[in-house]
């Protein structure tokens, strides 16, 4: 048994498509279906079935994926137990990303405190992070490894010989604050929004796909929205009471005071990905620390976002 035949199913399960996992993998599409079609063969059984919006696991896909996922873990850890036996001092390993995420998302799990998706997961899994420099999207220093958006679903672009793993798809609602609450009535539909002081970020009106446009069109007939460069500073608009802002669903993990307007809302998606070039993916630190960095994203409460 090949144990990459064993990895490739359970990021075939984990990713819902061939295209996924042949990125998460760094091999070819046609490789894919030529090991899953041995792989049937095999089984003498239908293992996925294919459709124009990827697969869908038959039930014996079920049980090899129940069965691949630890397997594939167990030899990931077997590998980085391996290359860290006897090692020297590691190095810093850059990763470029956005504000949001650096101060969000990395800096509480590299920082140890048990706060939002990731602190929490680091806590509750044990994984450590080694040692990283983060870097802005604008940087000019050398990047080992970085953390991209896309529009739900989309593949970042880059080069075919990347390393490409999809760390999340994350939702965003509105949210408001108590403070807010007090003196205005609470919408009684996500249209009704218009009629309030809604906040934004700039980097949002990159995303156009499902529920977006119902945002933008909010924004063109709201007045006087406030439009800022940080998703921290919507957060402290927000808590402060200045209006109503979009941030992602886990939002509240961070501040009680934040919460989310209870009116149904368009799905708003982006996917978080993380990308590494074939020359630095053979840098053992670096692969390792890709590694960590997919599985403790994979560990983490999403709160709403689809896997």
């Amino acid at each position: 048994m090949d144990w990459n035949d064993v990895r490739l199913i359970a990021e075939i399960g984990r990713t819902g498509s061939f295209t996924g996992a042949a990125a998460v993998l760094g091999i070819s599409k046609p490789t894919v279906s030529r090991r899953v079609a041995y792989l049937e063969q095999i089984a003498q059984s239908k293992i996925f079935r294919r459709g124009p919006h990827g697969v869908a696991l038959t039930s014996a896909g079920e049980q090899l994926v129940r069965r691949a996922t630890p397997i594939g873990d167990a030899i990931v850890d077997f590998e980085l137990l391996l290359r860290s036996m006897g090692s020297a001092e590691r190095p810093i390993i850059s990763v470029q990303m956005t504000e949001g995420v650096a101060s969000y998302l990395m800096t509480p799990a590299l920082s140890g405190q048990q706060v939002g998706p990731l602190g929490q997961a680091a806590k509750r899994t044990g994984l450590k992070l080694p040692e990283m420099k983060l870097l802005p999207p604008d940087t000019a220093e050398r990047i080992d490894i970085s953390l991209v958006w896309t529009h739900y679903g989309d593949l970042p672009k880059g080069g075919q010989t990347n390393k490409v793993r999809k760390l999340a798809n994350i939702r965003f609602r509105p949210f408001y604050s108590g403070h807010y609450g007090k003196d205005r009535s609470p919408p009684e539909s996500f249209a009704a929004l218009a009629g309030h002081r809604l906040i934004t970020m700039g980097a949002y009106r990159w995303f156009s796909k499902e529920g977006w446009a119902d945002w933008h069109g909010l924004l063109a007939g709201a007045q006087d929205p406030i439009a800022v460069d940080w998703s921290s500073a919507i957060g402290v608009l927000v808590r402060g009471g200045a209006g109503v802002g979009l941030l992602p669903t886990y939002s509240p993990l961070y501040s009680e005071s934040v919460l989310p307007v209870e009116v149904a809302s368009p799905p708003m998606f982006g996917s978080l990905w993380m990308v590494c070039t074939e020359d630095a993916y053979k840098d053992a630190p670096v692969r390792d620390c890709f590694t960590i960095l997919g599985k403790l994203f994979g560990a983490a409460d999403w709160m709403n976002g689809p896997a």
